[in-house]
Order: structure tokens, then C-alpha cells, then sequence
């Protein structure tokens, strides 16, 4: 049976993962990615860190919110506490070259 599972494992991935290896899948959800989080001031901000701070493979990097710029996250959302002490950044101010992924929580 473990035979059979071991074969099972190492045959490539369906092509909607764009014929990757089952090694590169398994790199791939070992990796540790920076997120940023673009007007993290608002409730969709707010919701992205919240579920953010449960993903396993995801640092959050710079928040950013114009108008609370110097403010911490827990200052606003005390619920957020993984995030006690993080500061809010204007985005013009942001450092963007460590940031892998940002995710934009900008009003309408």
C-alpha cells in the first residue's frame, strides 16, 4: 500500500499547475511569502490581516493607510493582536522590494 501511495505521489501535477513537479508543489507550499496590505485601515483591510494572520506561509510586511499613517493596527483594531505594535505607513513611504504579494483594500 505504501508502495502504491509513494507512485501515486510523485506523478506530475494536472496541467492547471502549469506541469509542475510534485517537489516543485511541495517547495512551492514550504515557502514563506511577504504580503503587504494596501489601505489596511478599512473593514476589508481589517479582514485581510485577520485571515492573514492565520496563513502559515504568509508574513505580512507593510500595512498602509493614508490617513491613519502612524497609528498602530491594534490602535484601531484591538482584535488584531498578532499585529499588536505594527505601524501604519503612508504607501509612498513603502520599501516595496521585500513584498511579494499586496493586496489592495482601497474604498470604491
Amino acid at each position: 500500500m505504501a508502495a502504491l501511495l509513494s507512485a501515486r505521489i510523485e506523478q506530475p501535477l494536472p496541467s492547471r499547475f502549469a506541469g509542475g513537479s510534485v517537489a516543485q508543489a511541495r517547495a512551492m507550499t514550504q515557502t514563506t511569502i511577504t504580503a503587504a496590505v494596501i489601505g489596511a485601515s478599512g473593514y476589508t483591510g481589517a479582514e485581510t490581516l485577520r485571515l492573514l494572520a492565520r496563513h502559515p506561509q504568509v508574513r505580512v510586511g507593510p500595512v498602509t493607510a493614508n490617513a491613519q499613517a502612524g497609528r498602530t493596527v491594534d490602535h484601531l483594531f484591538p482584535h488584531l493582536h498578532p499585529f499588536a505594535g505594527k505601524t501604519l505607513v503612508k504607501a509612498e513611504d513603502v520599501d516595496w522590494t521585500g513584498v511579494d504579494v499586496a493586496f489592495g483594500c482601497l474604498p470604491h
